[in-house]
């Protein structure tokens, strides 16, 4: 959890005492929280916030009066002994027992949530071939799929119109070889759970079908969904690259 922090700054240009401490102009002085309950219920405190003499800081950022008044009343504690039902109370697959704990829970999950990339061909025997990322007549290698945050890919699902079909499928980010998933005697094939392979954002993910055994073999019309994981947030970007 992250450290929470509460400090003010004295923004009237001449210094002054409050409450033990002395506020220096535009100097930051941070509240103790374990005295936080002192600091939350002082007037004096609360009318210097209220005229702007004081501005609240959060660690980052200076809040307005409104938001500052909230940050100093907030009181960290609240979430944490608040009480959650849990999944052996309620069978909502949580495991946290307080609020706080739920919500960065619920976070996290989100975070997690597997989303899916579609590959295919409209092809039959397709081998030694690119898949397609939504446009059938462009392949991958030439319009691929580009990585919006960074990833693992988790699972696949693999489906094509013959019986026992055979091929190497190959995962290609930006340009090199990344994973082999091998495909045998399948019209229907999924694999999920252990990590298959990562990339970044904006990286460039390319699928390619190998030739395996004959080409009688080789799937027909087949279609393929990367279920992919989000490990981590990037903040918001406007990515742009021209090429190689």
């Amino acid at each position: 959890m992250a450290t929470l922090t509460k400090r003010l700054k004295n923004s009237t240009g001449t210094s002054f005492d409050l409450k033990g401490s002395t506020f220096e102009p535009s100097v930051y002085v941070n509240i103790d929280l374990h005295d936080d309950v002192d600091w939350r219920n002082d007037s004096d405190v609360i009318a210097k916030i209220t005229s702007g003499d004081l501005v609240m800081n959060d660690g980052t950022n200076d809040l307005n009066i409104a938001d500052g008044l909230l940050w100093l009343s907030y009181d960290p504690e609240e979430a944490l002994s608040t009480k959650f039902q849990s999944d052996s109370e309620r069978s909502n697959l949580f495991a946290s027992d307080n609020v706080q704990d739920a919500i960065e829970e619920a976070r996290n999950s989100a975070i997690g949530t597997l989303i899916e990339f579609h590959f295919n061909s409209g092809g039959s025997n397709v081998n030694n071939a690119w898949l397609a990322f939504g446009d059938p007549s462009a392949p991958s290698n030439d319009v691929p799929m580009v990585a919006p945050q960074n990833l693992e890919i988790k699972g696949l699902v693999f489906s094509n119109k013959d019986d026992n079909s055979d091929t190497d499928m190959e995962i290609y980010c930006n340009g090199t070889l990344s994973a082999t998933v091998e495909i045998r005697a399948k019209r229907y094939y999924w694999k999920v759970g252990a990590t298959i392979t990562t990339v970044n954002q904006g990286d460039r993910v390319s699928v390619f079908l190998k030739k395996y055994g004959t080409v009688s073999s080789a799937p027909s019309k087949p279609n393929i969904s990367l279920y992919c994981k989000v490990v981590k947030e990037m903040p918001a970007d406007d990515g742009e690259e021209n090429g190689d």
